[in-house]
């Protein structure tokens, strides 16, 4: 199962996302498809870090996509383990989560009982969509050690593909019927008509570079024009793609994270990598590109 997740990642970003590239407007470059950066300073906070209780209820219905190869059946526990604990993110040792376990690929979140939505380039296919759990609370324990253990009713799977889109002018998103409805977790309400307000205050929660669940606050809007998506400066990386953008305001969820800047550069003296950072948040000629959820109300 790895050869082939190996083989379809290749795929994907050697001929897909190039051709994708050149479907997607607003002059994203190829490598921006799944990208995001962090805008002038790093707003991201762990989920038990976080003090507005609204949030860490819409925590509870995002979850973290990853692959089922991790994971193995203690006879003592009901429920599931990672196999071998995962490694840590590989990045410059002295990098924020630096020590922290990272393997999601994706992040999704609840729209109803048992139906997700993440972004389409997670779950372009069926098969795809099997080889993966979905899992709930994939977060830091409170003293700030990494998760191992999962209850039955935390992990789910995918039992059916609603819908999943890839290439502009269609959404990047995918709506996943799971195996089972989900216990003691509300859908998260979402925006079905209109368009978010250019001065909304930004809230995203998902596995920015696999990681346990992260909370990027304060984001804003950087052009809210486009019926089909709206760009803003969030702090997110590849594993956001498929996050709930909040407007911290309303509750609603606006959009879905799909794209962006560049995750990480290379820092050639130590040889290692950092995260890219836009220190003149105003001038940035990047931004982060948000799905608009409302454009696929009918297929929810």
């Amino acid at each position: 199962m790895k050869v082939q997740l190996l083989i379809y990642q290749f795929f994907i970003f050697f001929f897909i996302l190039p051709i994708a590239a050149n479907l997607i407007p607003n002059n994203c470059a190829a490598s921006d498809i799944i990208n995001k950066t962090i805008y002038r300073e790093d707003k991201r906070l762990n989920l038990h870090e976080v003090t507005i209780p609204q949030i860490k209820t819409w925590a509870r219905s995002t979850a973290a996509m990853i692959p089922t190869y991790w994971f193995e059946k203690p006879e003592d526990f009901d429920g599931m383990r990672f196999d071998l604990m995962p490694s840590n993110l590989d990045v410059c040792s002295w990098e924020r989560f630096s020590e922290q376990t990272a393997v999601a690929e994706c992040t999704g979140f609840l729209v109803g009982p048992d139906v997700l939505v993440t972004a389409g380039h997670c779950a372009p296919t069926k098969k795809i969509c099997e080889d993966y759990y979905w899992v709930f609370d994939f977060k830091l324990k409170e003293d700030g050690t990494n998760p191992r253990y999962f209850l039955h009713d935390q992990i789910y799977s995918c039992k059916e593909l609603i819908y999943s889109s890839l290439y502009y002018p269609t959404p990047d998103i995918a709506v996943i019927r799971l195996d089972r409805e989900v216990v003691d977790r509300a859908p998260l309400t979402f925006r079905d008509v209109d368009k978010v307000a250019d001065n909304a205050n930004l809230v995203v929660i998902g596995h920015p570079s696999g990681l346990p669940s992260k909370v990027s606050l304060s984001g804003t809007i950087v052009d809210n024009t486009n019926p089909q998506f709206f760009t803003a400066h969030v702090d997110t990386f590849s594993g956001n793609s498929g996050s709930p953008v909040f407007d911290l305001t309303s509750g609603l969820v606006e959009g879905v994270l799909v794209r962006g800047n560049r995750d990480y550069v290379l820092n050639t003296e130590h040889r290692c990598f950092e995260a890219f950072v836009c220190l003149d948040q105003n001038n940035c000629t990047a931004s982060e590109s948000v799905q608009r959820i409302s454009v696929i109300r009918k297929k929810i």
